[in-house]
């Protein structure tokens, strides 16, 4: 399998080598052009000054009569090709119809004289078309490569042509171009080498941060939940991602710890009473319990029953209220009502402990809500709080309003909630440690089941540690549900 770091590599780097290598292309080939346009305008230049002057040379010596005479236009017309060829760095051929090379402008210095012949397709192309270019060797006549134009002159008579070539040297532009192209490449490679060694610290850093997602998520398929990914450098979106993921791999973590911890209190919480029940029940069979005294064991396995149905009915209210199908129905109720009930239907275990109740609460507030939701909230706070009151403690209920929400709180005394712990109770299946209380009914789903209800309802709730005890609150808007009924 290729690896994303790989591929990106190879992705980038044929990137980079293709542009290069383009905007290389497209410059040495403007320059290669500026350089032979330079050429060309300098060659045709001069073509045309030695076509200018051979004509001035041909014209004048018509006129001329006497030997010094014709010879001092010689030697002139000769200095002209001369200083052309000086000027320019071009070799100049002067040449009858027949190719037969009549002057030039270096005698004695150069393989071609006049008595040599141009190459004949170079005389019949002149004779032509009247001009003549090309870049080469002109047909072995020169050694060297040159860049050759040639044109076709007519004799003042009118009778015969004259053929003038001019040759400029290639060897110099060919040799910018091969320099050109030499720095080019070095420059190409040097630039390629760079930008390949940033792309390669670029991409390692970008895909090291997802490797290390991918091995992380591996370990969680694994059911190894404690690997987290360490955090990028810089606050982009593989740190957001990153730090995504390391939030849902804490999340995962904790709701794995939570099954766990259900499991476990569950099978606990099952065990126990069904251990009871099931030892009553045989000891009654076997008569160990006499029928006098069978009445009380009976009450005592009436209670274990309805513990697990306690537990039974909380784990279906919480799989009821996590559902998203589930919908609350609204309607207008007492709230003070539901309290007092609630209040009296705990009256014997109220009486059973001697707790003092202290009620603060209006004689009717309406609100707008799901009145058995609230119910089961009041009722699980109710409930826990009896639980925890210590003998001969006390409880108070308060209900007031504040901001167009109901607010009520339930305070009771005894052994209060360490504060670093009074956040937690919320959760699934939450209990606190045994130095809370000896009592521990229940699989810690109650107070999670009340939170969950009061902030579908829109409202908040919240556990207070008070120096003698706890004190749980929450509110509702009063109004509820009512609009989006």
């Amino acid at each position: 399998m290729t690896s994303l770091f790989k591929r990106y590599m190879l992705s980038y780097g044929l990137v980079i080598i293709v542009a290069f290598s383009i905007l290389g292309g497209m410059f040495f080939a403007q320059t290669n052009s500026l350089a032979l346009e330079e050429k060309k305008l300098t060659l045709s230049d001069t073509v045309q000054k030695a076509a200018e002057s051979t004509m001035s040379y041909l014209s004048a010596g018509k006129e001329v009569n006497g030997f010094l005479a014709q010879q001092a236009l010689e030697n002139n017309f000769r200095i002209n090709l001369m200083q052309l060829s000086s000027y320019s760095g071009a070799s100049i051929y002067i040449a009858n119809n027949e190719g037969l090379i009549l002057r030039t402008s270096f005698p004695g210095e150069h393989s071609s004289q006049p008595g040599d012949l141009l190459p004949e397709i170079v005389v019949t192309q002149l004779l032509q078309t009247g001009v003549f270019s090309e870049v080469g060797l002109l047909n072995g006549f020169l050694t060297e490569p040159h860049f050759t134009q040639g044109v076709t002159l007519k004799t003042p008579s009118g009778d015969t042509d004259i053929l003038v070539v001019v040759s400029i040297p290639a060897e110099a532009s060919m040799r910018f171009s091969q320099n050109m192209i030499r720095i080019f490449l070095w420059y190409l490679i040097a630039i390629i080498i760079i930008t390949l060694i940033a792309t390669y610290l670029i991409v390692k850093q970008t895909s090291g941060p997802i490797v290390a997602l991918s091995k992380a998520a591996q370990s969680f398929a694994r059911g190894d939940f404690s690997r987290r990914v360490q955090l990028p450098k810089y606050h982009d979106e593989l740190y957001t991602l990153t730090d995504s993921f390391n939030s849902m791999a804490d999340e995962i973590m904790k709701n794995e710890n939570e099954r766990k911890g259900l499991i476990a209190n569950v099978s606990h919480d099952l065990r126990t009473p069904m251990t009871t029940i099931s030892g009553f029940v045989d000891a009654m069979i076997d008569g160990t319990i006499k029928p006098e005294n069978q009445d009380k064991y009976l009450h005592i396995i009436s209670d274990e029953v309805k513990r697990l149905s306690r537990l039974a009915n909380d784990m279906v209210e919480l799989s009821r209220f996590q559902s998203d199908t589930f919908e609350f129905t609204p309607t207008s109720f007492d709230l003070t009502e539901v309290v007092r009930r609630i209040v009296i239907s705990f009256e014997q275990k109220i009486i059973a402990k001697n707790i003092e109740i202290d009620m603060d609460i209006p004689d009717v507030l309406n609100i707008y809500a799901d009145r058995d939701s609230v119910f089961r909230v009041i009722y699980n706070l109710t409930d826990n709080a009896v639980k925890f009151t210590n003998q001969n403690g006390r409880m108070a209920f308060k209900i007031s309003q504040s901001g167009g929400k109901a607010v009520m709180s339930i305070e009771n005394s005894g052994t209060p909630i360490p504060p670093d712990e009074a956040k937690n109770v919320f959760e699934r299946f939450y209990k606190l440690d045994k130095s809370r209380s000896e009592n521990k009914q229940g699989a810690g789903l109650g107070l999670y089941i009340a939170k969950t209800i009061v902030g579908r309802h829109g409202g908040d709730i919240y556990a207070t540690s008070l120096p003698d005890g706890t004190r749980f609150t929450f509110n509702l808007p009063i109004k509820g549900l009512k609009d989006e009924v």
